[in-house]
């Protein structure tokens, strides 16, 4: 299952230049620490992409290290990153199966991490210094400005946070000249969401749809925001979890009651913790950048969305017109 990675050969990598944002706490370091074991645990004759990983900084390095060595402890390194980092690794594709003629290419993405704090600022709290987040607010739209697209993060048991989000962005959006050609909106802590339903936990999640979700977590007015300032813009949103599920036995690998993992403890030596850590849809906004298409993440038309509610409001008013005529005829 795992997938092979190739011997690194002398091909000119295609550039992508891909921001991560959101509010506080939403699992956006996580999705990059935890990148590199979601790749370990490719699987190739699933997906019709066979992928190889090659971190190109120290910080990217640095950060996936991290990761599996806190994940051994059954936890999540606790960084407080508070200021732009950049994150850069390649991914060489190549199609298994019958796409093995596609051949291969070299995707080089250089990835800013921005701190949440200062860029969604709560809009339920006063005690903010305006001016550093302003000045913080006009890096992140010059670096916007400069991006092929953007990976939003938000915490799918969070509501208020996704609130500050969708609030702040338009202020962020509005200012950008370049308008990113790709989004894709990762509702996060997947596993949190459903872990109280057990061994049905993983069967729930497939059947779940993040559109459905997303739709509902997400208002109106942050989709037509989107809309609005990126038209165009080619939409994904997907379910993401970093401590990931044990798809077999169908539970979350993830426990509420100290939040760690929940294959942890005593009875599992450090290579059994590392053999379960699977995180879930980590790596598929980042294809969806380069595919514009990928399991896992799902495509979201706002125009499509606006027609269809269009069509829907005109059969409304056309049904109650016959109800009050067939009404009306039977008075008669």
């Amino acid at each position: 299952m795992n997938n092979k990675v190739f011997e690194k050969k002398s091909i000119v990598p295609i550039v992508k230049e891909i921001r991560i944002i959101g509010p506080l706490h939403s699992g956006k370091m996580a999705i990059l620490g935890s990148i590199e074991q979601a790749f370990l645990n490719w699987n190739k004759y699933e997906s019709g992409v066979n992928i190889g990983f090659f971190p190109q900084n120290s910080n990217m390095e640095n950060l996936c290290y991290q990761y599996k060595i806190t994940i051994k402890k059954g936890e999540l390194p606790k960084l407080n990153i508070d200021k732009i980092t950049e994150y850069i690794f390649d991914l060489e594709l190549r199609g298994s199966r019958l796409k093995w003629f596609l051949g291969k290419k070299m995707v080089r993405f250089r990835v800013l991490y921005f701190p949440g704090t200062l860029s969604f600022p709560s809009t339920a709290k006063n005690d903010h210094d305006w001016s550093k987040a302003s000045g913080f607010s006009k890096e992140l739209v010059d670096s916007l400005d400069n991006a092929d697209g953007f990976i939003a993060c938000l915490d799918a048991n969070d509501n208020d946070a996704a609130f500050d989000f969708w609030a702040n962005l338009p202020r962020i959006l509005g200012k950008i000249e370049n308008k990113p050609k790709k989004v894709v909106v990762c509702l996060n802590k997947s596993d949190k969401l459903f872990a109280d339903r057990e061994e049905k936990a993983y069967g729930s999640l497939l059947n779940e749809s993040p559109l459905k979700y997303g739709k509902d977590f997400i208002p109106k007015s942050g989709l037509n925001c989107l809309d609005m300032y990126c038209k165009g813009v080619k939409l994904g949103i997907c379910w993401s979890s970093v401590y990931g599920f044990l798809k077999t036995k169908g539970y979350a690998n993830y426990n509420s009651n100290n939040d760690r993992l929940l294959l942890w403890g005593k009875e599992y030596n450090d290579q059994d913790v590392i053999n379960n850590w699977m995180p879930y849809h980590v790596v598929e906004p980042f294809l969806f950048m380069v595919l514009g298409g990928v399991k896992g993440v799902k495509k979201y038309s706002v125009n499509s969305q606006q027609f269809k509610e269009w069509i829907m409001g005109k059969f409304s008013v056309f049904y109650r017109f016959l109800f009050r005529l067939k009404a009306v005829k039977a008075k008669g």
